[in-house]
């Protein structure tokens, strides 16, 4: 997974849930004030950084099941890992686009 340089809002039907911590092509961490259940699956709306607005990209939507939640250490907040759910190939490449453009640059620096 990639940590991105912005903490993106997640929403599902019910309003936001939290905020995108990491991303990968298979799934994503939700930094969150609430449990999300495990084993549910959730329409997930995660909110693009205005960079890609321009280009009529203001949202990815994706379905996804919370495969695990942690208690974070930023108390009182909760860490849900969801894998992705029958995810076309648009939202694939929206996906990689988020990730290549906005992840955390490495530490590519051998000790």
């Amino acid at each position: 997974r990639k940590e991105l340089i912005f903490y993106l809002k997640v929403s599902d039907v019910s309003g936001e849930i939290g905020r995108l911590i990491d991303v990968h092509r298979e799934g994503l961490l939700i930094l969150s004030p609430k449990k999300l259940k495990k084993e549910s699956v959730y329409d997930l709306k995660i909110e693009t950084p205005k960079k890609l607005w321009e280009q009529n990209l203001r949202l990815i939507t994706a379905k996804a099941q919370c495969i695990h939640v942690t208690a974070s250490l930023t108390r009182p907040y909760w860490e849900n890992g969801c894998k992705f759910l029958e995810m076309d190939s648009l939202t694939q490449l929206n996906i990689e686009l988020l990730i290549n453009l906005f992840a955390m640059p490495t530490d590519s620096a051998q000790a």
